[in-house]
């Protein structure tokens, strides 16, 4: 990011010097180009992998409607979210999806209450996977947590939320496994702003990860796109569903199949997109951040390099 800059500035200070700007941007530009070919070679190559229909769903809700089901102060509007939910599901099912996807802490539970059974008999009536994000209590603890039923209504994992938002889920207890179910991987909004987990799924072949979130309207762009890098270091498909934010289905190439935006319609939004699955292991997962030292690497030695040098030596050669 800094190299174009820096030998645009470089040349323009010293305008005397041809060589040196020559050199300089040569160098950059030639590294530049090799990005930007590299990204249409990748865009436009096939990737012959199979592919899985998803559905997204939201229900509209305000901030007092949503603290209220979150802290189950209210068990009428507790049942009345699950209930739309449950048409938010029978309806994606209709559309022949395999997996439902819902937002983060959509209600608050206590392992197989009865919430969770409905939720469960929802995964089991209607044939889909279903993960769903909600807050979870444990005795004295509560858990940012998500859940993913199977289409016979069995939990086939149970994923904690591991990066909290120090500001408002400090009564939270952060999670400290990895989420994955076969070649899915599971993770919950803020956990996408960090390299981790998102860096182990790509290690270990995940080929898409599920994302419930929440986002607070204004980010929701801002947000979901992070989501979509974080797929295109990892090469996996990513599906996330921001409850103030966006709904977005994108493949591992940063192509975006569906979006749809949570706050458009007052009963809800609902998405539904087939998308091609990646293979996980990219090659950034493979090498990590070894380009990152090779640079600062580089920096230190040809600061000791130059250190050493004479006043103006290799601006004033010939």
């Amino acid at each position: 990011m800094a190299l174009i800059p820096a030998s645009i500035a470089l040349a323009y200070h010293y305008p005397q010097n041809r060589r040196l700007s020559i050199k300089s941007n040569v160098i950059s530009l030639s590294l530049l180009l090799f990005v930007i070919l590299f990204g249409f070679h990748r865009l436009n190559t096939p990737f012959y992998v199979s592919s899985i229909k998803i559905g997204i769903a939201s229900i509209s809700t305000n901030l007092e409607q949503y603290l209220a089901v979150a802290k189950n102060r209210d068990k009428q509007q507790v049942a009345d979210t699950i209930q739309r939910y449950i048409q938010k599901i029978d309806f994606l099912a209709q559309s022949g999806v395999e997996a439902v996807l819902l937002p983060e802490k959509i209600i608050t539970i206590e392992t197989h209450d009865d919430n969770f059974q409905r939720l469960s008999n929802a995964a089991q009536k209607n044939k889909v996977n279903l993960i769903v994000g909600v807050t979870r209590k444990d005795k004295m603890k509560l858990y940012n947590s998500a859940y993913v039923f199977s289409s016979l209504g069995e939990v086939l994992l149970e994923y904690d939320k591991k990066h909290l938002l120090s500001a408002f889920e400090s009564r939270y207890t952060p999670g400290t496994d990895l989420g994955i179910m076969s070649k899915w991987g599971i993770e919950i909004c803020k956990d996408m702003d960090f390299i981790q987990p998102s860096l182990d799924y790509s290690r270990q072949g995940v080929n898409i990860v599920f994302v419930p979130a929440l986002d607070f309207h204004d980010d929701g762009w801002s947000h979901a796109r992070v989501a979509i890098m974080r797929g295109v270091e990892g090469n996996y498909a990513v599906a996330r569903a921001g409850q103030w934010g966006l709904l977005t289905l994108s493949d591992s190439r940063g192509r975006i199949i569906e979006m749809v935006s949570s706050d458009v319609e007052d009963g809800g939004s609902v998405l539904v997109g087939e998308v091609r699955l990646g293979k996980g292991n990219s090659i950034y997962s493979k090498l990590g951040d070894s380009f990152a030292w090779i640079c600062l690497g580089t920096f230190i030695i040809l600061c000791i390099f130059l250190s050493l040098r004479k006043p103006n030596e290799l601006l004033t050669k010939p």
